[in-house]
């Protein structure tokens, strides 16, 4: 890189084949402005990339590769075990306490307020979102034989879907009707 005005005339002396003897009792400085006229300016800079370099798109959709083939769920929190209190931390029912009741197969914890005593319903939580209080509460007689599709959402139906659905419910209605009366005729 020509970083001084000496360098500069060194190089214009080596690129053009110049004899600068003539010039060596005048400064550098001087000299320069006269070179840049006759030869076209300062020695461009290569640029790093050539014609050839090749980048991706932006818009190029990144393919996501997963480490390892299967998602393993969290192994859970020592603190956090069936009968423990825990604080909310987020959702509707932040800052209220619960009971944990079991942990699920996907890493999250089962809670409940009661729901009788301060509103919070039976619900899954992450273990991240709650803190685990020293309080234990005995689960004696609590079954918590609830699982991942107990959560699962319902099939939301159009509302042909639903037309056809009460069309098919009414014919069979009257079929049966037609079949109670003719029975007992």
């Amino acid at each position: 890189m020509l970083t001084n005005s000496l360098d500069m005339l060194k190089h214009f002396q080596f690129t053009y084949q110049l004899d600068l003897a003539p010039l060596n009792h005048l400064s550098p400085i001087s000299v320069l402005p006269f070179l840049f006229l006759v030869y076209g300016g300062a020695p461009k800079r290569k640029q790093r990339n050539s014609d050839k370099t090749w980048y991706p798109a932006e818009d190029e959709k990144k393919i996501f590769k997963r480490k390892r083939n299967q998602p393993k769920p969290s192994t859970g929190r020592k603190s956090i075990t069936p009968g423990t209190i825990v604080i909310l931390l987020s959702g509707p029912h932040r800052g209220r306490r619960a009971v944990a009741l079991k942990s699920l197969p996907s890493g999250n914890i089962l809670v409940t307020g009661p729901y009788a005593v301060n509103g919070v319903p039976l619900k899954r939580v992450n273990p991240a979102y709650v803190i685990a209080t020293s309080t234990k509460v005995p689960l004696d007689g609590v079954t918590a034989n609830v699982d991942e599709t107990h959560f699962k959402r319902q099939v939301r139906y159009t509302k042909n879907e639903l037309k056809n659905a009460s069309e098919a419910r009414t014919k069979r209605s009257e079929a049966g009707k037609q079949a109670v009366t003719s029975w007992k005729t």
